[in-house]
């Protein structure tokens, strides 16, 4: 063989085999960049399990608003033990649907931080952050039913204290609007209060601090 032949392939080769290395090099970080990158499948994956936990939250939410519907009403049976509000309302009472749906908001307004927590804990992945969080979120949850309804007896009986000449319940069974009106005034303005009171508490009480105490913070990492 003609050795400047020769040398030509060589050459040829080497120059071949080069090439290929720096295609190699410049493909090799796009080639990492794209298995990092999620697939279609992974996204809708993703983007369903994301759907499913925001459904799970969402009928959390549903259930825990009819348990403060039960809860507002039994509490507004306690208040008013010589009221029977469904014969009432029957009758088209006016105060006496005043005062219950005030009380229904009330409790509602102050125990929703403690749900708002509760469904923030929900997330797919099972871990400890996922099972201190729903803790927590489940025990500020009721603190703040404790405290609703502790705060709807404790803001009647004041204003009852404070209004010596008036029997309240008396005048919203008789279809006292005007009285009913002010009370459900005072529960609303208490229960903006206190809910700011129970966003407090349970900031101090959040999985994170709670986790520092028992030394399992690390978890939530």
């Amino acid at each position: 063989m003609n050795k400047k032949l020769l040398v030509a392939i060589l050459f040829a080769v080497a120059a071949v085999i080069g090439l290929g290395h720096d295609t190699l090099a410049q493909a090799a970080p796009a080639a990492a960049e794209a298995a990092d990158k999620p697939t279609i499948l992974q996204g809708i994956w993703g983007l369903v399990v994301g759907l499913a936990m925001a459904l799970v939250a969402l009928l959390i939410s549903l259930g825990l608003a009819m348990y403060a519907i039960k809860l507002a009403i039994k509490s507004f049976d306690t208040l008013t033990k010589d009221i029977d509000e469904q014969a009432e309302l029957k009758k088209g009472n006016m105060a006496v649907g005043i005062l219950l749906a005030a009380v229904i908001y009330a409790i509602a307004n102050v125990i929703s931080s403690g749900v708002a927590g509760l469904t923030k804990a929900i997330h797919p992945e099972l871990s400890w952050s996922f099972v201190i969080g729903v803790v927590v979120g489940l025990l500020n949850l009721v603190i703040g039913i404790k405290i609703a309804t502790f705060t709807v007896s404790l803001a009647i009986k004041v204003l009852d204290k404070i209004t010596t000449d008036i029997d309240e319940m008396k005048e919203v069974q008789k279809g006292n609007a005007a009285v009913a009106v002010v009370i459900a005034g005072v529960l609303i303005s208490v229960s903006f209060i206190i809910r700011e009171g129970v966003e407090g508490i349970s900031s101090i009480l959040s999985a994170q601090n709670i986790a520092s105490v028992l030394h399992v913070d690390s978890f939530l990492k």
